[in-house]
């Protein structure tokens, strides 16, 4: 698949894996930051939340702005305001200010919501059938950011010997270049795809997002990405702090869940073409609901890179079919809201995943945890089911 696709594609993966990696970056060693700089060891992760707290305030404006300019633009735009985030992240490291360190990670958020938007422009650059390949090799690339990311923090945080990591946010600067460098070569032709949905004036954003189709892709990618953050992000604390877990042990359970959530994307793709998102949306529930049952079943190193690597596969099967989905509920006139609104959710649910994660280990415990994340996966199980029976003059793609 990846020495035959379109150049978009090929330009979109690479730029995906050098605009990705920062966001990769602040997750190793975020944290690392603000235990040394952080006035408290509860605000030690607040560089992180800021990240993800930037992507979900971002999503919106950085939909609508490119209404108006374009992708390409738009693209450049997000590199450029992540040049400036990771700029002042070197220096708020080197005059060694938390508080501007933690504001300076919310354009690498900001940045982080354009990148998002790759999979449409993907989406955008070929015919309809292929879809969910588009969105499959454009997320390939983030396994090149998983690489990137720890590697250039790693190898770079000596660079200013007085400020440890301010060099890894200025070597962070370079590879935002590349990635919009590499973007000047993207063209995507505006409303090439003919529309799912014909209209003749754009229908209320309401009226989509009420639809079954739609209301089931937007649920699926955000309890998908909610479940997997509220879990990932609290495997480290539960691994290292509770279960007394070496930080090795633990990176590595970690490095298999992003490698889980990425290397699928070479079948994803095909998957949902060949059986349909219904069937695919049901695939990705049901392992989701395995990663808990292992979670539950045990908590040695071996149940816990399971359940974690189950937990990256159920996120991949739910955020690229729902993606297909969601294209095919809204017209060409109607993308850019309808993708804002989306990826508002997505990453609202995400955050507040994220937020929700060291209160509940603390307060309930990890078997708990898992417990009340298997909720919003029965709830997405019961809108899969109402959407196959409400859509079904609509066949799948792979009955159509």
């Amino acid at each position: 698949m990846l020495f035959n696709i379109p150049r978009n594609l090929w330009v979109l993966l690479t730029a995906q894996a050098f605009g990705s990696c920062g966001t990769i970056m602040v997750i190793f060693i975020g944290g690392v930051v603000g235990a040394v700089m952080a006035p408290t060891e509860d605000l030690a992760t607040a560089p992180v939340t800021a990240v993800i707290l930037g992507v979900a305030l971002s999503t919106v404006p950085a939909a609508l702005l490119m209404r108006r300019t374009g992708r390409r633009a738009g693209f450049m735009i997000g590199c450029v305001l992540a040049i400036i985030g990771a700029g002042l992240g070197a220096y708020a490291i080197a005059i060694e200010n938390f508080w501007f360190f933690v504001a300076a990670m919310l354009p690498i958020g900001t940045n982080q919501a354009f990148v998002q938007q790759y999979r449409f422009a993907a989406i955008e650059s070929v015919p309809a059938s292929d879809a969910p390949k588009a969105v499959s090799t454009v997320l390939l690339g983030s396994i090149g950011a998983a690489l990137l990311g720890p590697t250039i923090g790693s190898h770079a945080s000596t660079l200013i010997p007085d400020a440890i990591y301010a060099g890894s946010f200025l070597a962070l600067c370079i590879c935002y270049l590349v990635a919009m460098t590499i973007l000047t070569q993207l063209r995507v032709p505006e409303l090439q795809n003919a529309p799912q949905v014909k209209t003749v004036a754009p229908r209320s954003l309401l009226r989509i997002l009420a639809s079954p189709r739609a209301l089931t892709a937007v649920s699926g990618a955000a309890i998908g990405f909610g479940v997997m953050t509220l879990l990932m992000t609290a495997t480290p604390l539960t691994m290292h702090v509770h279960r007394q877990f070496s930080m090795l042990d633990t990176g590595t359970v970690i490095q298999a869940h992003v490698m889980a959530m990425f290397l699928p994307s070479l079948f994803t793709g095909k998957l949902v073409t060949k059986y349909g998102e219904t069937a695919m949306l049901s695939v990705g529930i049901a392992v989701n609901f395995i990663a808990i049952g292992i979670a539950l079943h045990g908590d040695s190193w071996s149940h816990f890179v399971l359940a974690l690597t189950a937990l990256g596969l159920g996120w991949n099967l739910l955020f690229i079919t729902s993606t297909t989905l969601l294209a095919k509920s809204y017209a060409a006139n109607e993308r850019h809201a309808v993708q804002a609104a989306n990826d508002f959710s997505v990453f609202g649910f995400q955050a507040t995943a994220s937020l929700s994660a060291g209160f509940l280990i603390s307060a309930i415990g990890w078997e708990y945890l898992a417990l009340c994340a298997a909720i919003p996966l029965a709830l997405l199980a019961v809108l899969v089911i109402i959407r196959h029976f409400a859509d079904r003059p609509h066949a799948d793609s792979a009955t159509a």
